[in-house]
């Protein structure tokens, strides 16, 4: 199994165990959607999640490892279609051809 599909089942099984983690990704996304931006970056997002876990908040604190960030960008906008390409992603390491540029052509048909 190569690098991405061993970081890929990882970050699978977090989300899978950590949903409140995605969704607090969705709701912050999208409030910078709404705010009037057509891009974002995802890196923000996250480390705003960690913000609010380390600073703002009591109760536990998030740690997300960074290579699951390209992960929760890429499940968002499968998710939320209509803003295919409010984060520019790039191909992971060893990613595979046909998933990575799936959703490129999605954009791009968008």
């Amino acid at each position: 199994m190569n690098q991405y599909f061993r970081q890929k089942a990882r970050f699978t099984k977090f989300h899978n165990e950590n949903p409140h983690i995605y969704q607090m990704f969705e709701t912050y996304s999208l409030e910078a959607y709404r705010a009037g931006h057509w891009k974002f970056s995802h890196w923000l997002i996250v480390n705003r999640i960690r913000w609010d876990s380390m600073v703002q908040t009591t109760g536990d604190k998030y740690k997300i490892p960074n290579e699951y960030i390209g992960f929760y960008a890429r499940l968002f906008m499968a998710k939320n279609p209509t803003l295919l390409g409010f984060f520019r992603i790039k191909p992971m390491k060893d990613e595979p051809y046909d998933e990575y540029f799936k959703t490129v052509e999605d954009r791009a048909a968008a």
